[in-house]
């Protein structure tokens, strides 16, 4: 089993747009998966790395939030954004 990555941005860059034909002519040949079942997993956030967070969607209002918790672990010196995640009672 072979576990692929790919942003929210990457799939549907702009709304109700989808880019899956894309993303697999870049992302599916993997040579590791050659007879395995391959699983995706989609991000809005993943640490040091560029958010996953669609713009279309953040032009909507989803507030996003900074930080820094996996700099040094990661040896990248980037700051990271998180879509900030609140429960509605």
């Amino acid at each position: 089993m072979v576990f692929l990555y790919v942003s929210w941005r990457d799939l549907e860059p702009r709304e109700g747009e989808y880019w899956f034909e894309e993303w697999e002519k870049r992302a599916w040949d993997v040579p590791l998966a050659q007879g395995k079942h391959i699983i995706f997993r989609v991000y809005l956030d993943y640490p040091a790395q560029a958010s996953g967070v669609p713009d279309w969607l953040i032009a909507k209002g989803v507030k996003m939030t900074p930080y820094t918790d996996y700099q040094e672990k990661s040896g990248r010196g980037s700051t990271s954004l998180s879509p900030t995640m609140s429960i509605r009672r």
